[in-house]
């Protein structure tokens, strides 16, 4: 096994790891897993070198885009360069497959209440916020900035976003600090 550092985002799977995980679960051995894996990677390189496209029911399908040239600037020395039309390779992920991942985060957008409150938040600080808090910070830290910050603009924002959102929603995700994070970002 490789050694797992935590950059803040999950560590990729290795080619290796994958064959010895489906290895494990087909009960094959490695070597005709690893083989296995090759041909499969091998016949979807062909297809889509050939123009087609390959679909697999439960993961998805496996395409190529044409993009087309470009003309770019190097800034360094003021010289102009031409870049190539090129196929590249495109993925769109099955609907079990998105559907599973999805299922992994609150899809809170879809409510009409936390898109109320976003709005409402939004609206809330829209006429103060435009200096610069840490929005890298957890919510907690980001509302202390702020009221360290905006100091009665910003308590009049929380005691009316408090008063207009009901309780269920505040709890369930802040959307005053995530209007500041967008507020800042822009």
């Amino acid at each position: 096994m490789r050694p797992v550092f935590d950059y803040g985002a999950p560590p990729n799977m290795t080619q290796r790891e994958f064959v010895a995980a489906l290895a494990a679960r087909t009960g094959l051995s490695q070597a005709r897993t690893r083989t296995i894996v090759k041909a499969a990677v091998e016949i979807i390189t062909e297809r889509l070198r050939a123009g087609e496209s390959v679909r697999l029911a439960s993961l998805g399908v496996f395409s190529r885009t044409w993009r087309n040239g470009r003309t770019l600037r190097d800034v360094a020395s003021d010289q102009t360069i031409y870049l190539d039309g090129r196929f590249s390779p495109h993925f769109k992920p099955a609907t079990a497959l998105r559907t599973a991942l999805e299922s992994l985060t609150p899809q809170l957008w879809r409510d009409p209440a936390h898109q109320d409150a976003r709005r409402r938040a939004a609206a809330l600080i829209a006429s103060f916020v435009d200096t610069t808090p840490d929005s890298s910070a957890d919510d907690r830290t980001l509302r202390a900035q702020c009221a360290a910050l905006y100091g009665n603009h910003w308590e009049a924002a929380v005691a009316a976003y408090d008063q207009q959102i009901p309780a269920a929603v505040r709890e369930s995700f802040d959307h005053l600090a995530a209007a500041v994070r967008d507020r800042v970002q822009k």
